[in-house]
Parts: structure tokens; C-alpha cells; sequence
């Protein structure tokens, strides 16, 4: 499963515009109630080694990470290029996670933060990150949940996250109903653990969750 290219097409625009204005790290933060970045660095603090982020857009927290080589995939091109001038660990992929240019065995750590759910083809990615890692592949996502959470998860994507959104943004519209549309194409916290046999699993509310697997 994984995203119609026409809303694919329509996400890639948005963040462009949302990176260029430099909404996107606020309006993240915001909208997950800050939960973005307590999730993004129990991952972070646990690698070592070579790097390969996938959908890593401005790659605002690299700086935080000075040691570990970090190689970003992403198919939008952020203006923020002072990360990778500075630090000669630090490279830059335009591309996807489904057609990867590195070779197999190539990369200890794949990582995905909120990106997973954007990829056009989730089963081809996956096939693709296990190509070329060594050790693990770590997603952090929200994702499907059961029952009434999944029905409290709808009620905060359609009306709380855009309206805090708005609020960091001065009230400017960045398309952010479409993190409702791209949700729908996701997996179950479960559905992803029983296809990948994750050996870690930390979940938030039974949705924003942290799944890793080799």
C-alpha cells in the first residue's frame, strides 16, 4: 500500500512550499504536541555508525548528531544547505526510498521519521531498506489505530492539528488537511510488526509509534 501519485505529487508541492517558508519543524512539532522529537531522538541516541535517513527533509536536527555519518534521501531539495557545507559527514541523496542508489550491505541504520507514510510504494521501500542495511531499520510513524482511538486520531488530523498548525503558520493554509488523506493509506501498528517481525516496538496512544526491524 502506498500513496496515489497524484497525492504524492500534491505532498511533494506542500512541503516545498512548507520547507521554503521554514514552517515545517514548528508546525511538526506542534501538531504532535512536541512528541516528534522525544520519539526522533530515542532512536537517534541508539545508532551509531553510517546513517541512511529516508524523507529526511531540511535535516534540521543533524547538527545535534556530529558523529554519526548521516546520508539523506529525500525527493525535495530543502534551500537549508549549511549542514552539509559544514560537516563532511553529512551527504545529500535526491531520490526515493523505493529505487535506492547504494549498494546492498552498504549502510549500517535505515531510518524513516514520519515520512513512511508518504512513500508511494511501502512494500517496495521496505524491500529496498533491508537491501541495503546492516544492522536494523527504524520507523517512527503515526499510524492506524483500532476502534475509538482511530476515530479521536481522525477528530485531531481534521480539525486539532490544522488549527494549531494555523496558528504557528499566522494563519497561513499549507494543505495540512492532506496529513488526514495520507493517514488513510497507512498500516496498523500491528499490521507493520507482523509483516516485518520487529524485534522493537514503543507506541503513544496506540498510533505514533516506533517499529524496528532488521
Amino acid at each position: 500500500m502506498g500513496l496515489p501519485p497524484n497525492l504524492w505529487i500534491r505532498v511533494e508541492k506542500a512541503l516545498i512550499k512548507l520547507f521554503s517558508d521554514k514552517v515545517y519543524v514548528k508546525a511538526n512539532t506542534i501538531m504532535s504536541l512536541g512528541l516528534d522529537s522525544y520519539m526522533r531522538n530515542l532512536v537517534m541516541n541508539s545508532l551509531s555508525g553510517s546513517v541512511l535517513d529516508i524523507g529526511c527533509g531540511d535535516c534540521h536536527y543533524y547538527e545535534d548528531y556530529p558523529n554519526l555519518e548521516m546520508i539523506c534521501v529525500d525527493p525535495v531539495f530543502p534551500p537549508r544547505k549549511e549542514v552539509f557545507i559544514k560537516s563532511c559527514n553529512k551527504h545529500r541523496i535526491v531520490g526515493v526510498a523505493e529505487y535506492l542508489p547504494l549498494r546492498s550491505g552498504s549502510i549500517d541504520s535505515v531510518i524513516a521519521f514520519f515520512s513512511f507514510r508518504d512513500f508511494l510504494n511501502k512494500a517496495s521501500a521496505i524491500i529496498n531498506m533491508r537491501k541495503v542495511v546492516k544492522k536494523n531499520i527504524c520507523i517512527v510513524d503515526i499510524f492506524q489505530p483500532k476502534g475509538l482511538r482511530r476515530l479521536l486520531l481522525y477528530i485531531h488530523l481534521l480539525i486539532i492539528a490544522p488549527l494549531l498548525a494555523r496558528i504557528v503558520s499566522r494563519g497561513k493554509d499549507y494543505k495540512w488537511n492532506m496529513l488526514y488523506e495520507t493517514i488513510l493509506y497507512m498500516p496498523s501498528t500491528e499490521g507493520l510488526i507482523r509483516l516485518t517481525r520487529s524485534y522493537y516496538h514503543k507506541s503513544i496512544g496506540g498510533f505514533l509509534s516506533i517499529i524496528c526491524f532488521r
